[in-house]
């Protein structure tokens, strides 16, 4: 079990080898290391901040990579309140100087300049108290507990009756942001910190904005869904990994197997269902309402197929950026038609779907044989003109036979 020490969770894990981060990566600036004889990085007297790592777990014990870092801190992390470690640890180089530290204590902040004394009571939060250098470097690093939305919590001056300081909470941001953590370190305990190792981490909780100009039409046993693309140059969307369909059937039934489709997205419905106050619903993006995989970013039109017709569907369309934000869904709805052939459609006087004229609907399929609108995402008659010119050709092979019939 791991020892609780000055309000950190102790671990005692060496250096060598730390999940999900390679020595090339550690980050810091600042501080000289001096030379020296012994051990693996030489005896030095001061520490430096590359001699420090500072990682990002989202299960204790497990640091994220580099890409997983840069798409954890989303809405759905923060809304949930998802618990998240820091991970702040000797490198191999400062292990090797473990025996020269004698005193000394670190803190960890949050925030923008928190290493600058100034700044850092109206720009920073403390995420926890501090610990002594001895302790940190015997154990060779301590895991310290905290949340996805204290970490994407920023807080900046505010102007303000009495001159008070106002906090931004992140899962309310339009805007994305650099979130920076701290290790402040005191080395020689005389109450002013001498080392400032970071790691910085990329905080996006806004969602992409929903495509536009959405409609459905009836197909045979399906439904085509046609939208407008969002315009990637806008930076809002400008990080757009693609779209999904969720749909439902009679305003609330379940449409495929749970698991047919795995979600793109991340939501308060798969982060954490326990907290979520609107599951089961296709407005809530619950994920066993997925109809379609991750669709491009380039893609305009998906063909829901296996439906049953003339029931009615709601089917929605959401953007997804890289951070695994959703846009917020907009539900319409359709009804899958059965197809008309070749015979129905004659037999019916031309207007089995009442359209003006005696045409069929351009919105329905009109599949059967020698028509193409059964398979195609057209949705329409398109095979007319062919038909047209088929019954041109049959009816005049008729003719022909009468004429010699009564010669």
């Amino acid at each position: 079990m791991p020892k609780v020490l000055a309000g950190f969770f102790v671990l005692g894990v060496g250096l060598l080898g730390l999940p999900g981060r390679s020595q090339a990566q550690l980050v810091g600036t600042g501080g000289t290391i001096v030379g020296g004889t012994g051990g693996i990085g030489g005896t030095t007297t001061s520490l430096a901040t590359t001699d420090f790592f500072i990682g990002v777990q989202g299960d204790e014990g497990v640091n994220l990579s580099e890409y997983q870092r840069g798409i954890y801190f989303n809405k759905a992390n923060c809304d949930c309140e998802k618990p998240t470690w820091i991970f702040v640890a000797l490198s191999q180089t400062g292990l090797a100087k473990r025996s020269t530290i004698t005193r000394g204590n670190a803190q960890v902040w949050v925030g923008t300049s928190c290493d600058q004394t100034v700044l850092r009571p109206t720009q920073c939060t403390q995420i926890a108290a501090s610990v002594l250098l001895t302790d940190f470097a015997a154990r060779g690093g301590v895991s310290i507990k905290t949340t996805a939305k204290a970490l994407s919590t920023r807080q900046i001056a505010v102007t303000g009756t009495g001159g008070t300081t106002g906090i931004v909470t992140a899962c309310n941001e339009t805007a994305k942001f650099t979130q920076t953590v701290f290790l402040l370190v005191d080395q020689d305990a005389d109450g002013a910190f001498d080392l400032a190792p970071t790691q910085t981490l990329d905080i996006d909780v806004n969602p992409p904005p929903p495509p536009t100009d959405v409609t459905i039409r009836g197909g045979n046993d399906a439904l085509v869904v046609n939208w407008k693309p969002i315009n990637t140059t806008v930076d809002e969307s400008a990080d757009l990994l693609g779209y999904q369909l969720l749909c439902n059937r009679a305003g609330e039934f379940q449409v495929f197997p749970t698991g047919s489709y795995s979600p793109a997205y991340a939501s308060t419905a798969t982060q954490c269902p326990d907290m979520a106050t609107d599951t089961g619903s296709v407005e809530a993006l619950d994920p066993k309402f997925l109809c379609s995989g991750l669709l491009g970013v380039v893609a305009t039109a998906h063909r829901i197929k296996v439906l049953q017709n003339y029931i009615t569907y709601g089917v929605t369309v959401v953007a997804i950026d890289k951070h695994g934000n959703p846009s917020l869904p907009d539900v319409f709805y359709g009804n899958p038609v059965a197809s008309t052939d070749f015979y129905g459609f004659y037999r019916d006087g031309n207007s089995s779907n009442g359209a003006p004229g005696g045409m069929p609907d351009p919105g329905h399929d009109q599949g059967g044989f020698c028509t193409i609108g059964g398979t195609s995402d057209s949705g329409g008659f398109a095979a007319a003109p062919l038909l047209g010119l088929g019954v041109v050709v049959v009816t005049a092979g008729v003719v022909m036979r009468r004429r010699r019939r009564r010669r």
